[in-house]
């Protein structure tokens, strides 16, 4: 046996073998203890992310049972707006009404009032007119028959007279 052939086929596996025993024997409580470590930590990874699932699923809850309350209170909340609101306009229109009727009731008897002042102005010049008519037909009739009209003259101006006096 060639001694070369030793060293390339032969002291590669023994060199490979003790390498492996050594590794083994120096190497297998760290690494053992490494790997240990590690899924001492992925089980503590995953312990905590477990924990946080359920705290957030508690949380999801909560916030879901708050959302729901918030919407029933919106709710309430709107209709007591919508009440308030409707009650409002039920009184400004119920004020509006009433303004509305006082104005209406000034305009009427201020309508009245004027009506009346207008009238009796109206009464007072046709009774001037009347009466200055009648002066001047009574001056026309005296001067051309002054005996016979006195007496017919001096009865219209106290008709007339009296109807001024009515009014």
């Amino acid at each position: 046996m060639d001694i070369e052939w030793l060293k390339s086929n032969v002291f590669p596996f023994v060199n490979f073998a003790i390498f492996c025993f050594l590794f083994v024997k120096f190497a297998k409580k760290p690494l053992a203890q490494m790997f240990q470590d590690r899924a001492s930590q992925f089980e503590k990874v995953k312990n905590d992310a477990l924990a946080a699932v359920k705290e957030a699923e508690l949380k999801q809850k909560e916030l879901d049972y708050r959302l729901n309350s918030l919407k029933s209170e919106t709710a309430t909340i709107t209709a007591d707006i919508l009440a308030a609101a409707k009650n409002e306009a039920k009184n400004i229109t119920e004020k509006a009404t009433r303004l509305a009727s006082t104005i209406i009731e000034d305009a009427r008897i201020q309508a009245e009032n004027e009506i009346r002042e207008r009238t009796e102005s109206f009464k007072r010049r046709v009774m001037s007119d009347v009466v200055d008519a009648a002066h001047k037909e009574a001056q026309q009739i005296l001067a051309s028959d002054a005996s016979r009209h006195a007496n017919i003259i001096e009865k219209q101006i106290t008709s007339f007279s009296s109807l001024g006096a009515r009014s």
